[in-house]
């Protein structure tokens, strides 16, 4: 009975073993499994090799797998990694367990149909080898002590069996393999059926405890692998409560796996995130969305945005969902700043047509001007000085003269030249613009001028500020329209503490600048204001509340450009009769007024008997020349263009003491042209005209030897002299 009871109960106690061992493995096999499926259905959707053998790589971790290896929708291989089998000897070669294959269907995010597989090859046998070496051969050892004793146990079965036996059976109640609970058998001496039973129990709980660090291993191994991962892993309960973090959610967070586990997942949620976040997870189950974006909060409060996978898996001990979670803060960064880029993109493309614009019609339009001002200013040279028609082509040449400024200020604006600055009264140029632009509005609009001094110096450029007060003035007469209105203009010092320029505000274009005192220019109209939700845009480029036709957007842009050249401050804002726009601009420390005419010499000689060689392709300019040089005396012979200049230079063997040239012709350029006649004469003197060109600087120019360099339009005075000037250096 003894011999039969022992032979029961050593194969009941393997055989459990045997099972459990058995299921301990194959668990942790699926779990290992499962915590990938995710990643390995992304790898296989994208056909990402690599991320598909790095996953392989991390399961491998685990010895007891041989193989895995992830396959396409069309059964290709993908990636694979294995091993080979361990040798096995001994007893635990007896018994030959096969390998257990696993495979896990992979789906398509986001759908229900598959996109793949993972496979993997699971060694049973390779976990048991221990327990084979240790529990078969103690099983054998105690049938065999259990026959040589079976004689014996009649007799002293109470003595020595019966209180042993439950003595051992209490304390083996007492046991939890593992824990602090476990009680230290002695070991046993004696080499009865008792003594022996003591030592299976110790080896027993010997053989557990391998197992436990067997699975303690496995679960570190898991651990690793997690936390080898770029992306966060959260291990979250069906209750919310998070079972287990990576590392790459510790640095995250700022939580360590020992603070994390236990928390609601909400602690990792920012404030009104709760309800959203539980409304999306329900969206994304009933939709099984792959993944949604929500924010997050970290443990010292600061927020980030996330992007976190969602899936389930049930783990020992129930169902658990399994989260990747990404900070998505530099993807969204990129994209803020590829926009950015953008905008910039955008406004650099409408510059770049702002300088193309100009460039393509400054040529014409100062060709035009050119012929306009010379034969006005040649019609008044002629005029009774005391008539109305003298008035009435000065205030031509007046008005010639601000559409060359303007034309002239466009391109510095689109090609960012530096300005001419010097100290300029800003009285004068207003008054000069306020008499040159009440004669342009309807007489139903008055103007008024409010001025804190009798001067106000600024270093400028005179023609800049000319080209402000007439875009404000124009603007303003804009919106008034023709109705009955009023626009007053005023001028004062403001010290810097009083420049609300100074503070950053978003409709305030600004820009740092150390004066001590402003010049305040206030321009404000009586017309109906600027709409509010469109007042921060009013210096954008081609921006402008005006009807289709009716203006470019243009003058606004002009104005916040000049005034940030010059480190002011412009903001445009709304009273209760209409717009009102504010300039700031730095004052000139040491004001004076500026004398009028300062600077100039206008005693010159204008007239001359020299011959001189006229080239231009027009021929209104090239007749204007003709006229003005000959009734100044000069003998001049005109060419239409650069051959034929050449053709005659040579004909009248290279007898002109000066050659007028314009630049842009067709067929040959008047740079072109001029090397030509420096070849055939070197000391030729030459002034080159230019309405506008891309070509030739008047640097290059004067260095290849051209003695002056014009741009168009020039006016009759400013022409006799600059060749009264080259004809008298030349001699």
């Amino acid at each position: 009975m003894a011999l039969f009871m022992g032979v029961i109960v050593a194969t009941i106690e393997i055989s459990n073993d045997f099972s459990r061992s058995t299921r301990q493995i194959e668990s942790t096999a699926e779990q290992l499994l499962e915590l990938t499926l995710a990643a390995a259905a992304e790898a296989v959707y994208q056909l990402d090799v690599n991320q598909a053998q790095n996953l392989l790589n991390g399961l491998m971790q685990y010895e007891l797998f041989v193989e895995t290896a992830v396959f396409d929708e069309l059964g290709q291989q993908l990636a694979r990694v294995s091993r080979d089998r361990a040798e096995f000897t001994g007893l635990s070669a007896l018994i030959d367990l096969p390998i257990q294959e696993i495979e896990y269907e992979l789906p398509i995010p986001g759908e229900d149909n598959l996109s793949g597989s993972l496979t993997a090859s699971l060694d049973v046998q390779a976990g048991l080898t221990s327990f084979y070496n240790s529990s078969v051969f103690n099983s054998i050892t105690l049938m065999l002590e259990a026959i040589f004793f079976a004689v014996l146990i009649f007799l002293i079965v109470v003595y020595t069996v019966t209180n042993p036996v439950r003595n051992l059976a209490r304390k083996l109640s007492l046991i939890e393999p593992g824990s602090e609970k476990r009680l230290d058998l002695e070991e046993a001496h004696r080499t009865d059926e008792i003594g022996n039973l003591i030592n299976t129990a110790n080896s027993y709980l010997d053989a557990a405890s391998r197992y436990q660090l067997q699975l303690i291993h496995s679960r570190k191994n898991l651990q690793d692998t997690l936390d080898n991962l770029h992306e966060g892993v959260i291990t979250v309960d069906e209750h919310g409560i998070i079972a287990n973090i990576n590392l790459a959610c510790e640095k995250m967070f700022g939580y360590s796996q020992e603070e994390a586990v236990g928390l609601a997942y909400t602690n990792f949620l920012a404030e009104g995130q709760h309800q959203q976040f539980s409304d999306l997870t329900d969206k994304a189950i009933l939709i099984s969305t792959p993944s949604l974006t929500t924010i997050a909060k970290n443990r010292e409060g600061n927020t980030f945005p996330i992007e976190i996978s969602m899936s389930q898996t049930n783990l020992i001990d129930g169902q658990y969902g399994l989260w990747t979670v990404r900070d998505i803060s530099e993807r969204i960064q990129a994209e803020n700043e590829r926009l950015t880029l953008e905008d910039q993109l955008r406004h650099s493309q409408k510059m770049e047509a702002i300088g193309t614009l100009a460039g393509g019609i400054a040529h014409d339009f100062n060709n035009i001007l050119g012929g306009i001002i010379g034969f006005t200013e040649l019609a008044a040279m002629e005029a009774d000085e005391n008539s109305p028609i003298h008035e009435h082509l000065n205030h031509v040449l007046s008005g010639s003269d601000s559409a060359a400024q303007l034309i002239g200020r466009i391109l510095a604006f689109s090609r960012k030249q530096e300005e001419l600055k010097e100290p300029v009264d800003l009285v004068e140029i207003a008054n000069e613009c306020t008499a040159l632009i009440q004669q342009t509005i309807p007489a139903t609009i008055k103007l008024q001028r409010n001025f804190g001094a009798d001067s106000f110096v600024v270093f400028s450029d005179a023609a800049m500020m000319h080209q402000v007060f007439m875009n404000l003035y124009t603007n303003a007469a804009s919106a008034i329209s023709n109705n009955p209105g009023e626009i007053i203009l005023a001028m004062d010092y403001v010290d810097h503490e009083n420049v609300p320029g100074l503070n950053l505000d978003d409709s305030t274009p600004t820009k740092p600048s150390a004066a001590n005192q402003y010049v305040r220019i206030t321009m404000q109209d009586t017309g109906p204001g600027i709409p509010e939700e469109e007042i921060h845009r009013v210096f954008e480029p081609y921006f402008t509340t005006k009807e289709l036709h009716a203006g470019t957007g243009m003058g606004l842009a002009l104005i916040h450009t000049i005034i940030d050249n010059h480190e002011g401050f412009v903001s445009a804002s709304n009273s209760s009769t209409g717009a009102v726009f504010t300039l700031y601009l730095p004052a000139f420390e040491e004001k004076h007024e500026i004398a009028e005419g300062q600077g100039k010499n206008n005693s010159y000689k204008d007239s001359g008997t020299e011959r001189i060689l006229v080239v231009d392709d027009n021929d209104i300019l090239a007749n204007l020349l003709v006229q003005a040089l000959s009734k100044k005396g000069y003998e001049t012979v005109v060419a239409s263009n650069g051959e034929n200049a050449l053709l005659e230079y040579m004909e009248s063997d290279n007898q002109f003491d000066l050659v007028i040239s314009d630049q842009t012709m067709p067929g040959m350029n008047g740079d072109a042209l001029i090397s030509k006649l420096f070849a055939l004469r070197p000391d030729q003197a030459t002034i080159l005209c230019t309405g506008y060109s891309d070509s030739i600087s008047e640097e290059e120019a004067l260095a290849m030897g051209i003695k002056r360099y014009l741009m168009k339009p020039v006016s009759m005075t400013d022409l006799y002299r600059v060749v009264r000037e080259v004809l008298d250096e030349a001699a």
